[in-house]
């Protein structure tokens, strides 16, 4: 039943492969999708697109030291079942040695993903928020 090829995809620095960010593609081949993320990312600091996880990355370790890698070929029907793979992919790299930077995650359900980031960044949230009264107070 499956007649497409979908590919899931890593991006990551040479320079710091620790952290690396994960995507999938139906259309076009890694290569090509690659250069799509380098191009989106130009128009992005030209203030045409908006960013993505990756792009902080970009910013960090320089664009010229990314590389692109295939994680893993599936045979799929469509987009929605490489995008059930990719999520998997996402899942299982979150934490650990090689940490997956995405934060927007097909299929996932995003009430868990605000309490996770919530408990995590506790302490940084009061003092941000602390701030931000304050900060507001004086405007008034």
């Amino acid at each position: 039943m499956a007649d497409q090829k979908g590919f899931i995809y890593k991006i990551f620095s040479t320079k710091y492969p620790g952290l690396s960010y994960i995507g999938s593609t139906l259309s076009m081949s890694i290569k090509k999708r690659f250069n799509l993320h380098k191009s989106q990312y130009n128009r992005y600091l030209q203030g045409k697109a908006n960013s993505i996880s990756l792009y902080q990355l970009f910013d960090k370790y320089n664009i010229n030291t990314f590389v692109i890698q295939l994680i893993k070929e599936y045979d799929v029907v469509d987009k929605k079942q490489l995008q059930i793979y990719e999520a998997l992919t996402i899942f299982k790299n979150r934490r650990g040695i090689f940490r997956c930077v995405n934060k927007n995650i097909p299929f996932y359900i995003n009430t868990l993903y605000q309490k996770q980031y919530k408990r995590e960044n506790k302490e940084r949230l009061k003092i941000y928020q602390r701030n931000y009264v304050r900060q507001h107070r004086k405007k008034k």
